[in-house]
C-alpha cells in the first residue's frame, strides 16, 4: 500500500513542492524557499507527522465581518505524539518535528522542519549544516531512507505544521501537572491561520498571538471533575482548552476565543 508521502515525492510539483537528493537513502522535499508550497502537501505533512492517526481537514473561522482559513485536526491517539510533536528537536535555527516512522518496506524515517532564519523567501537553506545537525542528534545512518520536508516559517506549510503541534504541547503540560496520559483517550483542535506575511518576526509574532487567541483544545478523558478542574485550573493555556470527561459526562472549560483581539491583530 503506497504511504502518502510517496505520492509528494512521486509528483513534488503537483503539491507545489520541490525535491532534490543530496546523497541516496535521503530525500529533501523543500516546501516553501524555491517553491510556495500548497494546501494539500501542508494537509498531508500534518498527517504523516501524526502517524496518520486521526484526520486533517481545513474549515473556517468566523471573525463576523470576515473568515480565515482554520486547521482542524482530529488526534485518535494523541498521547503517542508526546515523543514527536510535544518535544521537537532543536538544531541552530531549525526546529524539528518528527521523528515520525513511516511504514512500508524499508526502515522510513520522515521529519519536518522549520527554517526559523530571516533569510528571505527564496534561495536554498544550508542543506549540510542542517544534515549534520540532524545526524548528530537522531542518527540518520540507522535508516534506509530518510525524508526531510523543510519549510520557512512564514510559509502556508510552515505555518500549518506549526500549529499542528499545539495540542500534544498543550497535553505534555497537562501530563507534567498530573495528568495520567491512559486518562485520554482522543484529541481534536481547531486554529485559524494567520495572513502570510514575508518578514519573520512579524510572522512569529502573529501566529504566537493568534494561538493565544484563537486556539480551541479538546481532550475526551476518564477521570475525576476535581482533579480535572484542579488541574486545569494551574495549567496555561492558550486560547480555549476543553476536558470532555466521559466517567461523568461534564465539559470542563479554561480560557475563551478573542475574537476582537484577533481582528485588531490583523486590521480586519
Amino acid at each position: 500500500m503506497k504511504h502518502l508521502i510517496d505520492n509528494l515525492m512521486a509528483n513534488p510539483e503537483i503539491y507545489g513542492l520541490w525535491k532534490y537528493i543530496p546523497y541516496p537513502g535521503c530525500t529533501i522535499l523543500d516546501c516553501g524557499f524555491n517553491t510556495p508550497g500548497g494546501w494539500e502537501a501542508a494537509r498531508l505533512l500534518a498527517l504523516a507527522a501524526i502517524d496518520e492517526r486521526g484526520l486533517v481537514s481545513f474549515g473556517n473561522f468566523d471573525l463576523g465581518s470576515c473568515r480565515l482559513p482554520a486547521i482542524n485536526i482530529c488526534y485518535d491517539s494523541p498521547k503517542t505524539l508526546l515523543a514527536t510533536l510535544a518535544q521537537p528537536v532543536h538544531i541552530k535555527n531549525w526546529e524539528i518535528f518528527g521523528p515520525a516512522l513511516v511504514p512500508g518496506n524499508k526502515n522510513r524515517l520522515l521529519l519536518c522542519s522549520i527554517d526559523k532564519i530571516d533569510s528571505g523567501s527564496c534561495g536554498r537553506p544550508a542543506l549540510p549544516e542542517l544534515l549534520m545537525g540532524i545526524n548528530n542528534t537522531l542518527d540518520l545512518n540507522n535508516h534506509d531512507q530518510v525524508v526531510i520536508a523543510i519549510a520557512p516559517y512564514p510559509s502556508l506549510v510552515g505555518m500549518i505544521l506549526q500549529t499542528s503541534s499545539a495540542l500534544p504541547r498543550t497535553l505534555q503540560i497537562l501530563i507534567t501537572n498530573g495528568l495520567d496520559p491512559d486518562q485520554v483517550l482522543w484529541g481534536w483542535s481547531s486554529c485559524p491561520l494567520p495572513p502570510l506575511v514575508d518578514d519573520l518576526q512579524l510572522a512569529i509574532a502573529r501566529l504566537e498571538k493568534t494561538l493565544l487567541y484563537g486556539l480551541t483544545i479538546s481532550l475526551w478523558v476518564r477521570g475525576d471533575n476535581e482533579q480535572l478542574v484542579t488541574l486545569l485550573n494551574k495549567t496555561p493555556v492558550n486560547g480555549q482548552v476543553r476536558l470532555h470527561n466521559l466517567t461523568t459526562a461534564k465539559t470542563i472549560v479554561k480560557g475563551s476565543i478573542a475574537g476582537d483581539q484577533l481582528r485588531n491583530l490583523y486590521s480586519l
